[in-house]
């Protein structure tokens, strides 16, 4: 990830495309499972690409009164940047049927508001 993140994201892509690809034999411990891999490799592609971190931030609608969110990002024009809620569009995905790690990342960035252009 930390030498060459296009491409370590495009090999587990392939794999969870490849995984996802009957989705009547999906059962729900592989939608977790892909749930899993999907918000580790977002994150760990936001933190190596982008300069971002996790940190945990008070939410009064979660069980445990907060969540874990990627945040800190370092936008190239120096602009403030929002806190992404990775967990959560990992199991969005996972759950969707459409588990596809590029379009997850691609929507943490639009939702950080590091990009420049759209």
């Amino acid at each position: 990830m930390q030498t060459d993140p296009g491409r370590a994201v495009r090999l587990v892509g392939e794999q969870l495309d490849e995984r996802a690809a009957d989705p009547a034999l999906r059962t729900e411990q592989d939608r977790m499972s892909d749930s899993q891999v999907i918000m580790g490799f977002t994150a760990e592609f936001l933190i190596s690409v982008h300069g971002a971190r996790w940190d945990w931030t008070v939410d009064a609608s979660s069980p445990l009164g907060g969540r874990w969110v990627v945040t800190d990002f370092v936008h190239p024009m120096g602009r403030q940047t929002a806190p992404v809620d990775v967990p959560g569009l990992a199991h969005e995905a996972a759950a969707g049927g459409d588990p596809s790690l590029a379009d997850v990342i691609d929507r943490a960035e639009r939702l950080s508001m590091i990009r420049v252009f759209r």
